[in-house]
């Protein structure tokens, strides 16, 4: 894996571990949910990758009116997770600056 890979992996390894977490606090054993969880992730890496399409595209596909990926989606909106993500990526760039690592 590249550098600069392994640098930006920590929001996707906390990502994991919250969608882990969530399972967990669902009833799925540990095991399970982070087996589920890194799945899912890999899955849709691969979907965007081969596909090419925009993610949201591939999100909208699967979005049923009414169903429960939208109203996970809404949970996520309601939390600011997409803004604190971008957040986290500013944040991380501009210390990699300050640190000299660009």
């Amino acid at each position: 894996m590249h550098e600069y890979q392994w640098k930006r992996s920590f929001k996707v390894f906390t990502f994991i571990d919250a969608m882990a977490s969530g399972a967990v606090k669902m009833g799925l054993p540990w095991a399970t949910a982070r087996e589920l969880a890194a799945q899912t992730v890999l899955g849709a890496g691969k979907m965007v990758l081969e596909t090419g399409r925009h993610p949201c595209q591939l999100r909208d596909e699967v979005s049923s009116p009414g169903g429960a990926t939208i109203a996970g989606l809404h949970k996520l909106e309601d939390s600011g997770h997409r803004s604190g993500v971008m957040s986290a990526i500013e944040a991380a760039v501009m210390r990699s600056k300050e640190l000299g690592n660009n």
